[in-house]
């Protein structure tokens, strides 16, 4: 349907679609319309271009042109689709009508698709083929894919297209600071993390 955003503030997880989606859940989202200029503000949790928090849930995304305004989480994760995610699966069907274009700054992380993503033990694979990333990067631990990442088990990270993933950063904020992920956690030296195909550009510090 046609979207049409105000500025969105919440104390708990927050996003433009969807704060919260709990275990086995299911959200198709198909969104257009040119009102991308709202901000999307989480005071206690987590802040998503989409989703705030998921859980074990699964998200199609049809199109959604986000905003190009801010996303931010004054006490949590903040990102261009999810804030924060456990074991959710993602799905763009539509990469040039799903822009992550927004200024994302998170207090614990802070990332392009999801501030943070944890999978517990299944095999994951994100096709950055899907995504259409342009953003800025002001939070801490931020990436441009993932700002957290823990993986308990294995993923890969992979471009069958010619995207490229943009990212810069305007302030100061950030320590951390990296084209796909920002912070990686894992504690299983059999985990497997695998990177190919995929085109960063990393504008400098301009804070």
């Amino acid at each position: 349907d046609t979207g049409k955003f105000s500025d969105i503030i919440s104390a708990d997880s927050v996003g433009a679609v969807c704060r919260i989606m709990k275990s086995g859940s299911k959200l198709t989202v198909g969104i257009t319309g040119t009102n991308t200029g709202y901000n999307i503000t989480s005071e206690g949790a987590n802040a998503g271009g989409i989703v705030g928090k998921a859980e074990s849930a699964s998200i199609t995304i049809k199109s959604a042109p986000g905003t190009t305004g801010e996303i931010t989480s004054v006490q949590g994760y903040a990102g261009g689709i999810i804030g924060h995610a456990t074991d959710t699966e993602l799905i763009i069907e539509a990469p040039s009508e799903s822009l992550v274009s927004a200024t994302l700054s998170g207090t614990l992380g802070t990332g392009g698709i999801f501030g943070y993503y944890k999978n517990t033990s299944n095999g994951r694979n994100f096709d950055l083929a899907e995504f259409n990333i342009n953003c800025t990067l002001n939070g801490e631990n931020s990436g441009g894919v993932f700002g957290v990442l823990e993986n308990g088990g294995s993923i890969t990270v992979s471009d069958s297209g010619t995207n490229t993933v943009t990212v810069k950063r305007t302030s100061e904020q950030s320590g951390i600071y990296g084209g796909i992920i920002g912070t990686y956690l894992s504690d299983d030296k059999s985990n497997a993390l695998n990177i190919s195909g995929v085109t960063v550009n990393c504008a400098k510090d301009t804070g």
